[in-house]
């Protein structure tokens, strides 16, 4: 066993242990049914507190207003609580209606639960998308009534253990064989959080699919192996369109639902009711008025001995309900003749000290006539017998039978019909009383159900009201605040119309202060050019005073050298042959440059 959660898939079961079998099948397990415990799902309270948020929850997905949402904490239930006796809520999950959950019951979603024993808060949110989709895709195939043995052709059932025990929920998945399968793609969404949204729903009429947890049998989660129309059908719209994408198919659908006529009320059924016990009073006023007619009436008997029938009475047989009943046990029954009580209650039977388990009186042991030819005395204890019968069977002395002098046996017989057949009347209308008591109870309990949820509301109107009022507090508030920065933002506005006049003001004095930088620029090169020529020719001219003034130099000294020993004649020193060599020189200058 894995000490983690993990998934079953319970249509292998033919490979499935006998350990693992007990646990996930009813058929292998005694305890299974009503009363098995679900720890995991025992511990998860719902986080579904607001009823307003519900009723919106519901408005949404369509939930008819015949039924009536309840908060799981108001009444103290888990997902895995079992209804108490004449109780028609069942739990629901949020999620489950976002995925494709709609009520009334589609008749294929009712099918799917009987057959594997589930209620409905045993499926996990995307079975019901399956299940939608299973529905749309056999209308668009043609198959007039989607089968469940088809729907377990292509889908098998999984379920969901923690540390090695069942947790009591379930999800189907597509047939691992894809030649077996239709949808692919993912389901519409991820439901993390999904077991803790849960939420109950009440349905006047009962519900036709299982509410109390359970366990499916083991030959009802076999893979199917199978062959019939529909499915070929749904095999053919497969192979025509292509395997289809779950998440696409159920985008721009309408999710399956059920007949609204199911949901009917339970008004109708409290009103034939009363209308029965009024019936009943009149049959029962009707029959005594015949009994005491038939008693009184005088009748010529022959002095020979009494017939058979009055020695040995045969047992009566059972009466039908008197005029006024039929119809309506005939409306309440489906025309079956037999009166069956409305949901939730149980059918009484009337008891007697006389009368026995069957209901009906026999006659007292009448007294042989004996050939006497004395009028015919009254039976011996009639009247305390009428009344003790009559008192025993209606629970009250008012229904007292007459008790008129008898003529012969056969009036003591009719009389002892009467009083059978007013005492059937009696324990009718002590059943129906009983019945109206239990309907009166449950209608108390719901009045006082409804106060609750009343003061409950006003509580909730009182916290919105004053919530509204903080809200609206605020509101004023930061419309001051709204007011304020508006106000800021013009001033803004006038700032930065300044800035963009200034901007434009400064872009202009930089274009003009370019224009005067680049007129300096050019003023400055041509002085520049104008000082290094100049400097260029004051230069060259320095060159050549220098050349001439050392040319001056040499000659002097030599002539002071060399004058007075004969050696230079003053008149050689030629100055065109120095200017030569200062040419020369000077070009050689200019060249180095």
């Amino acid at each position: 066993m894995a000490s983690c959660s993990s998934v079953v898939d319970l249509g292998n079961a033919a490979e499935l242990d006998d350990a693992t079998s007990k646990l996930f099948f009813s058929d292998s397990c005694a305890a299974a049914g009503p009363g098995v415990p679900w720890p995991v799902a025992s511990e998860i309270q719902s986080t579904l507190t607001r009823r307003n948020l519900l009723v919106a929850q519901c408005s949404k997905h369509g939930v008819p207003s015949e039924l009536t949402p309840f908060c799981a904490q108001h009444l103290g239930w888990r997902a895995c609580t079992p209804p108490p006796v004449g109780s028609n809520k069942i739990c629901v999950y949020s999620d489950a209606l976002d995925a494709g959950l709609r009520f009334p019951l589609h008749d294929f979603y009712v099918k799917v639960l009987r057959h594997y024993k589930l209620a409905p808060s045993q499926l996990a949110p995307n079975s019901w998308s399956y299940l939608a989709a299973f529905v749309l895709l056999c209308q668009d195939a043609g198959v007039e009534a989607p089968l469940v043995s088809a729907f377990r052709y292509f889908f098998t059932i999984c379920a969901q253990r923690h540390k090695g025990k069942p947790t009591g929920w379930h999800h189907f998945q597509p047939n691992h064989d894809v030649r077996r399968r239709l949808f692919t793609g993912a389901t519409l969404r991820s439901w993390g959080g999904w077991k803790s949204r849960f939420f109950f729903l009440d349905c006047p009429s009962g519900w036709k699919c299982q509410v109390e947890w359970g366990k499916p049998k083991r030959q009802d989660t076999r893979r199917v192996q199978l062959t019939d129309t529909a499915i070929e059908k749904l095999k053919a719209k497969v192979e025509q369109i292509g395997c289809i994408d779950l998440k696409v198919f159920l985008a721009n659908r309408e999710m399956p639902v059920g007949d609204p006529a199911a949901l009917a009320p339970l008004q109708s059924v409290v009103k034939a009711e009363a209308g029965a016990a009024g019936a009943s009073a009149a049959a029962i006023a009707a029959a005594a008025a015949a009994a005491e007619n038939a008693s009184t009436t005088t009748r010529k008997r022959s002095r020979l001995s009494p017939p058979a029938v009055l020695s040995q009475p045969e047992p009566l047989p059972p009466t039908s309900p008197p005029t006024g009943l039929a119809p309506v046990i005939a409306s309440s029954t489906g025309g079956s003749g037999v009166y069956t009580p409305p949901p939730g209650f149980s059918p009484i039977r009337a008891s007697s000290t006389r009368a026995g388990r069957s209901g009906h009186f026999s006659p007292p042991q009448q007294q042989s006539l004996g050939g006497s030819t004395s009028a015919p005395r009254e039976v011996p204890g009639m009247r305390a017998r009428a009344r003790a019968q009559a008192v025993s069977i209606g629970g009250s002395s008012e229904v007292t039978p007459p008790t008129p002098q008898m003529k012969c046996a056969s009036d003591a017989l009719q009389l002892w019909e009467a009083i059978a057949k007013a005492g059937e009347q009696a324990a009718m209308i002590a059943k129906l009383n009983q019945d109206l008591h239990r309907v009166k109870t449950w209608n108390t309990q719901w009045q006082n159900e409804l106060r609750a949820a009343v003061a409950k509301h006003a509580d909730e109107n009182a916290e919105h009201i004053a919530r509204l009022r903080e809200a609206n507090d605020r509101s004023n508030h930061l419309n001051e605040e709204v007011v304020q920065l508006l106000g800021h933002l013009r001033k803004a506005g006038v700032e930065v119309a300044r800035l963009q006049a200034d901007s434009v003001e400064v872009a202009q004095l930089k274009a003009e202060h370019a224009a005067e930088r680049a007129q300096l620029k050019e003023e400055l090169a041509a002085e520049a050019k104008r000082l290094k020529e100049e400097l260029t020719y004051n230069e060259e001219q320095l060159k050549n005073e220098g050349y001439d003034m050392g040319a001056r130099d040499m000659m002097n000294l030599a002539l002071s050298i060399y004058k007075n020993k004969g050696v230079i004649n003053p008149d050689d020193l030629k100055v065109d042959l120095l200017y030569s060599h200062q040419g020369a020189a000077s070009r050689m200058a200019v060249g180095d440059q």
